[in-house]
């Protein structure tokens, strides 16, 4: 897991909540319920070009496919172009 494993000045250090996939909330209560609270999740996020519903204008949103890597599924994530969460997903990517 290279994300997870860091090169400091003090030597090599672990985040063992990246390690293991570690989540503060599960998938299915985050999905069942409607927070007003954030909730951090760890995905996998890679670019995605599909537009539906309310996000169908793919000029105004960009669209993300979202998964873990121990779930069998998987959700679609959208930001609005320009944006700063946009910009700091793209920027995250590049990495």
């Amino acid at each position: 897991i290279p994300d997870a494993i860091k090169d400091t000045t003090n030597g090599l250090k672990v985040d063992w909540k990246s390690a293991v996939g570690y989540q503060s909330m599960n998938r299915k209560n985050l999905k069942n319920n409607k927070h007003q609270e954030t909730v951090y999740m760890r995905v996998i996020a890679t670019d995605d070009n599909y537009h539906n519903f309310q996000f169908i204008d793919d000029k105004q949103w960009f669209c993300r496919h979202l998964s873990h890597p121990k779930a069998d599924s998987f959700f679609y994530g959208y930001t609005k172009r320009h944006s700063k969460i946009d910009q700091t997903f793209t920027n995250n990517l590049k990495d």
